[in-house]
């Protein structure tokens, strides 16, 4: 009789997790554009890329990792007003003087656009990035995103 007393207070207190405290994964593929500028807004250098992009939406932030031009800790923005889509930036939600880096994700398609602008010495750097994510839920699998 212990015994079930408790397993029943065992699954009342597990069924009261709240599963907003755990992360929620999103798995990205697309591809990514990085143009440097100099002072004169003419482009030096242009590189493009192809990968994955992995999401972890956890306590208000997400964070961002595989996709290195795009890598950190952003804080979503602005979610209360639509529910249908993420905005996120880095550093807070407020536009710092050097760097500009956000994105955002619809929740719905799966859709996520990236960008950065950022000046380092007398150049403009600008990053774009253009993926399609599906929702791993609580769980993934690193084989997901492993490529040769």
């Amino acid at each position: 009789m212990f015994r079930v007393l408790i397993l029943l207070v065992s699954s009342l207190f597990l069924s009261a997790c709240d599963k907003a405290v755990f992360p929620v994964y999103w798995l990205c593929e697309g591809s990514s554009e990085q143009i440097v500028y100099n002072s004169s807004a003419i482009a030096l250098e242009k590189y493009q890329g192809k990968g994955p992009l992995m999401l972890e939406i956890w306590g208000g932030q997400i964070f961002q990792f595989l996709q290195g031009s795009f890598s950190g800790a952003y804080v979503i923005c602005h979610q209360e007003k639509n529910i249908s889509h993420m905005d996120f930036r880095l550093n807070g939600c407020e536009k710092i003087a050097d760097i500009d880096r956000r994105g955002m994700l619809n929740l719905n398609t799966g859709e996520l656009l990236m960008s950065e602008v950022r000046i380092q010495g007398d150049r403009l750097i600008q990053n774009k990035g253009r993926y399609q994510c599906r929702k791993k839920g609580l769980t993934f699998s690193f084989s997901e995103f492993n490529h040769e």
